[in-house]
């Protein structure tokens, strides 16, 4: 065996890999959740979610959004960039062929100590050729590269999929919000009508003698009450229109065209499943994709370890020079360069230390960030189901007192017209209604936004598993 074969074994029967293999590690979790969540009696999938809300338009939305979206586009270029990173770092345990050629014009010095003689000077130089290098990945610098970028490329998919998830949920709560501002409409027209036909009521019993100005003036204002509340749900619609056509990456003025001008709010959320908290890291893309840059910090780690370690190459140059043109193919201009390279570190003041204790200390944050993250998306699903419970309960405590509301106006009216009572009854009785009213569309939309809400903690679709 000669003498490089002699020096080979030795670098390879006493290499150490560097760096080590990615490990979960286990982050604390509370075994159950504070407040039950809602079990969903049926499996629902992840592209069946938004249907089962049973409004198309909602659906068309969320699926024109995920398309047209800017910040869904720029989160696919994050990945076709990650995934550009991931081909070089790979292409790192490859080859390297480069062709190269070149013409020179050269002239030595002709003081020299030894004279060149019988040789044109200047001449002119011309060569190509091949140059090759492969570097043996002994240590596993090169490997624990190209695992750093695969993990990067990994958490860039499970962010887009983060952003799908919420910019899904912010389309819903949008629309539930232009929804509840078309309600609102409704209701303050219901209302006018309502306090138009008791002014002209006031005004029929005023001409009999039967009621005082002070109630027609109280009727009027009234009804000068109600209209004037309808500016400021137009311009609700308007914001909502103009939310809708940002996140879609339209215009709100096409919308315009596409919108319906009526509907109503969606009757309910559908369940949501029964997810212990530790399955949140397997199921929320954001945790995911911490995970994953977790993992990538410390690969890096044993990348900037393997710079530390002696680097072993094969290099060659293959090629012919010439001092004429068309000598460049004849067989006494070939020339040939090949053998191994060995590159040993020793003396950089520290820099190559400090760049592994750097990436040590960048591997710690990214765990702690993943923790963190962990711990605060426990948090957001406690909080989303605690406000929908209360939601729930509200929404279905004032649907009834509207339900009482609406029929102690009716009776008020019957009184009124029967004389009864006084103006005073008929008109309190209306204002009560129509505040229950419009309270009740807003404890509709609190109840959606918050099982919206549940939904987007939780990490998005289930399969009920």
């Amino acid at each position: 065996m000669n003498k490089m074969g002699v020096l080979l074994a030795l670098l390879l029967g006493g290499c150490t890999l560097v760096g080590k293999a990615w490990e979960r590690p286990v982050l604390p979790s509370p075994a159950a959740w504070s407040l039950p969540l809602p079990a969903a009696e049926e499996a629902t999938a992840e592209g069946n979610f938004w249907s089962a809300w049973g409004d198309s338009r909602l659906v068309e939305w969320i699926q024109r959004a995920v398309l047209e979206n800017r910040e869904m586009r720029l989160a696919v270029a994050r990945i076709a960039e990650a995934r550009a990173l991931t081909r070089g770092a790979a292409a790192g345990e490859q080859p390297t062929v480069d062709l190269g050629g070149s013409v020179a014009r050269d002239r030595a010095s002709e003081e020299n100590r030894m004279p060149m003689r019988g040789i044109p000077n200047p001449v002119t130089l011309y060569q190509a050729g091949f140059d090759a290098h492969w570097e043996w990945d002994l240590f596993g610098r090169i490997s624990h590269q190209k695992e750093a970028a695969e993990a990067e490329w990994l958490a860039a998919n499970r962010m887009q999929s983060a952003l799908q998830i919420s910019l899904s949920a912010e389309v819903a709560a949008t629309y539930c919000d232009w929804r509840a501002a078309q309600a609102k409409g409704e209701a303050l027209h219901r209302q006018a009508e309502a306090s138009r036909a008791l002014l002209d009521m006031v005004r029929s019993r005023l001409h009999a003698g039967l009621n005082s100005e002070l109630d027609l003036r109280r009727a009027e204002d009234q009804l000068a009450q109600t209209e004037a509340r309808l500016p400021a749900v137009q311009a609700a619609l308007g914001l909502a229109m103009r939310r809708l056509g940002v996140l879609t990456g339209g215009q709100a003025d096409s919308l315009l065209a596409e919108i319906s001008a009526g509907g109503s709010l969606p009757v309910m959320v559908p369940a949501l499943p029964s997810v212990v908290p530790a399955a949140l890291l397997d199921r929320r893309p954001d945790l995911l994709a911490a995970e994953a840059r977790a993992h990538a910090a410390q690969a890096r780690i044993g990348a900037a370890e393997g710079e530390q370690w002696p680097h072993l190459s094969l290099a060659a140059t293959l090629g012919t020079l010439s001092i004429a043109s068309g000598g460049l193919l004849s067989s006494g201009s070939s020339l040939y360069n090949v053998g191994p390279q060995l590159s040993l570190p020793l003396l950089h003041g520290g820099a190559l230390e400090a760049e592994v204790d750097a990436a040590r200390a960048r591997a710690e944050q990214a765990v702690l960030a993943w923790e963190k993250a962990a711990a605060e998306a426990i948090l957001e699903v406690e909080t989303a189901a605690l406000r929908q419970r209360e939601a729930k309960e509200r929404y279905e405590f004032l649907s009834k007192s509207l339900v009482a509301q609406r029929q102690a106006l009716d009776l008020a009216t019957v009184r009124y017209q029967r004389g009864m009572s006084d103006f005073t009854v008929p008109l309190e009785a209306t204002r009560q209604w129509a505040a229950m009213e419009i309270e009740v569309i807003e404890a509709h939309l609190h109840l959606l936004t918050s099982g919206i809400a549940l939904y987007k903690a939780l990490g998005g679709g289930w399969t009920g598993k």
